[in-house]
């Protein structure tokens, strides 16, 4: 799921969709690393650097948030009953 939400993360905040092709598109799986750079091959054009952000989530569920940006401060808060 780690792999999905930060593909997914990507295409939606590029705006090319699934038909882009997820082949084309390599992120990092490892949970440590909370923001990692996103890996593009030669046939996509994408401006800029883009990464991925991996908030602190509830356990069990998976989220990113791709950015064009490595400066970006995010803040997540996650909030139980």
């Amino acid at each position: 799921y780690r792999c999905w939400t930060r593909e997914e993360a990507f295409i939606k905040a590029e705006g090319t969709g699934v038909g882009l092709g997820l082949n084309k598109i390599t992120v990092s799986l490892d949970e440590k690393i909370k923001a990692a750079p996103v890996i593009l091959s030669s046939e996509v054009k994408a401006e800029g650097d883009w990464y991925t952000y991996q908030p602190a989530t509830v356990p069990g569920y998976a989220t990113a948030v791709a950015v064009n940006n490595n400066k970006l401060h995010i803040n997540a808060h996650v909030i139980t009953n």
